[in-house]
């Protein structure tokens, strides 16, 4: 029989010396502890190790494993090497109940990885232990004797007692197991002086020296020395122990022929024992004892009982496979979906993190002050009649400088809230001045579009009118007035002015749209001041279906949105 290593996390408390800094440490411990995610991590960590340990122990795989998974991904995040390797160690325990030897190795080795890094030579050497075990129920004893091996070495380089005990009882289980009497022999006599805080181990290491007596032929030391040990295994309600003492006892009472004696402990055995491959082992040694009691009913209703047991342990395998194999399915579908949530509360813990770090900072700072003035309080007692007056002339020069300091920078502040306020009324006057001047050029605009369209009316009522009589008088004042109607120079009057008033939209247009010509500029002049498609027609002396096209032409050249319109797109440009 082996032993597993099975690991929670246990309080460490550590005194301090000094009074005054041990009150200090705890109450920064009890603000941290309350403040910090880090503190609140661990603690979520521990008691999700715990319950995945109590679900492994009472065969809750699926309950076991959830917890133990996210226990691993926080102490991954919130690097906790401890608990790290905790929940990788028990993870693969708990695969390793299910049978599932490959998963079990990786997490197992990812614990081993976590030890070696963090320097930890009681998580090494337990979790070699466990991968060894592993390895036996996987039918490779090689590898086991390789690993118990590494693990019984590592507690001797580090002088843990109870360890080495424990490693040299697993290494004579395993030599027992394969009959190499004499190394089984070494490695107890190593381990029993070991053992003595460690009751239950103990009496495992006795059980295998009274094996190994056995196999010398000391019979009735064996016999005597076992039903003490079954003694104690009953008072301490050890089991395994136990239905294994009941069973070297009647193999020792088999092989000193009598077996009467042998027939009463198996039967005890068989009634002890739940598990039904020591049962198996009970039954094959009842039928070896019928056979010499020359009871062959008895010894034909082992071996039936044999068959019933490993059919039922099959079928039981198969199904606990199956129903394991379905297992992992559903933990790996919810490892999915775990990922999926801590990416979700990504930013939440980076927010958490901040705050954490200026806590900690002001922790520090708070903790560096406490444990400055408590070095310098009695150099202070001496020196502080003298430090006094000195202070207070400093304090009293610190007042001046700061009225002073203050007084010039209130002298400043004002300063530049009046110039504020003006460049603010300067700017306020500029773009009135503007405003007023765009209204004025716009009225003059509207002004000069109204006569336009009033000689427009007249000529045409000249030449369409026949009951006016045409004369070369009358010729000549049409041309005259269509002469007002094509003077390009109070255009040019015009864009001067426009580009006077408006020189930072112009200069802004043509550096963003390098490709407008004149006309295209005169015409977007006109929409910046707000002009309507009929008013920028007849100043333009254009068909308003025509201005309506050109406005067009320059909307799809300038690449405008469909909501965006012109005026509102001309009114942005700075």
């Amino acid at each position: 029989m082996f032993n597993i290593n099975y690991l929670w996390p246990q309080k460490k408390i550590k005194k301090l010396k000094e009074p005054i800094f041990y009150k200090f440490i705890y109450l920064l411990g009890f603000i941290f502890f309350f403040t910090s995610s880090s503190a609140q991590d661990s603690i979520v960590c521990n008691e999700k190790i715990r319950r995945g340990v109590d679900g492994m122990k009472n065969l809750k795989y699926a309950y076991a494993i959830e917890n133990l998974t996210s226990a691993k991904a926080i102490a991954e995040k919130e690097k906790l090497p401890n608990q790290l390797f905790l929940s990788s160690n028990n993870l693969g325990l708990t695969h390793y109940k299910m049978m599932d030897y490959g998963n079990a190795l990786i997490h197992l080795l990812d614990a081993y990885e976590t030890a070696i890094i963090n320097k930890s030579p009681v998580n090494e050497m337990t979790v070699l232990n466990n991968i060894a075990i592993v390895y036996i129920k996987d039918g490779k004893k090689d590898k086991a004797e390789e690993y118990f091996i590494k693990s019984f070495e590592t507690a001797k380089r580090n002088n843990i007692t109870t360890r080495i005990g424990l490693y040299a009882t697993n290494l004579a289980q395993l030599k027992l197991d394969a009959k190499e009497y004499a190394e089984a022999q070494e490695y107890i006599t190593i381990a029993i002086p070991e053992l003595k805080n460690e009751p239950q181990v103990l009496l495992n290491a006795r059980t295998i020296e009274n094996y190994l007596k056995l196999e010398k032929g000391k019979i009735s030391e064996v016999i005597t020395s076992s039903i003490l040990l079954l003694k104690e295994a009953s008072t301490k309600d050890y089991h395994e122990e136990k239905s294994e003492l009941h069973y070297l006892l009647s193999k020792a009472f088999y092989i000193g022929k009598l077996w009467n004696k042998s027939m009463i402990y198996i039967e005890n055995g068989i009634k002890g024992t739940d598990n039904k491959e020591t049962k198996i082992r009970f039954y094959e040694l009842k039928s070896q004892v019928a056979l010499s009691l020359n009871q062959p009913d008895k010894a034909i209703a082992s071996k039936d009982s044999i068959i019933v047991l490993t059919k039922i342990i099959n079928e039981s395998n198969n199904k606990e496979l199956l129903e394991n194999t379905s297992l992992r399915f559903e933990l790996s579908k919810s490892q999915n979906e775990l990922n999926f949530s801590k990416t979700n509360t990504a930013n939440h813990k980076r927010m958490y993190l901040l705050f954490i770090v200026i806590l900690l900072l002001s922790l520090l700072s708070l903790f560096g002050f406490y444990f400055k003035r408590n070095q310098l309080l009695n150099q202070k007692k001496i020196i502080s009649d003298n430090l006094l007056k000195i202070k207070n002339l400093q304090l009293d020069q610190e007042k001046k400088n700061s009225q002073l300091l203050k007084s010039e920078l209130e002298q400043k502040e004002l300063l530049a809230l009046l110039e504020s306020e003006k460049q603010k009324e300067n700017e306020i006057l500029l773009k009135k001045e503007i405003e007023d001047k765009n209204k004025l050029l716009s009225d003059k605009i509207l002004f000069q579009s109204t006569r336009n369209e009033l000689i427009e009316e007249v000529i045409e009522k000249i030449t369409t009118d026949t009951k006016i009589e045409v004369t070369d008088n009358l010729l000549k004042t049409v041309r005259d007035l269509k002469s007002h109607l094509k003077e390009d120079s109070k255009w040019d009057d015009f864009m001067s002015h426009f580009e006077n008033v408006n020189n930072d939209f112009i200069v802004a247009l043509k550096n963003k749209h390098d490709w407008l010509n004149a006309n295209d500029i005169r015409f977007l002049s006109f929409i910046y001041l707000n002009l309507n498609t009929k008013e920028i027609a007849s100043l333009l002396n254009i068909s308003p279906v025509s201005c309506r096209k050109r406005k067009e032409r320059l909307i799809k050249k300038l690449q405008l949105d469909q909501n965006v319109t012109l005026f509102s797109y001309l009114s942005q440009i700075k």
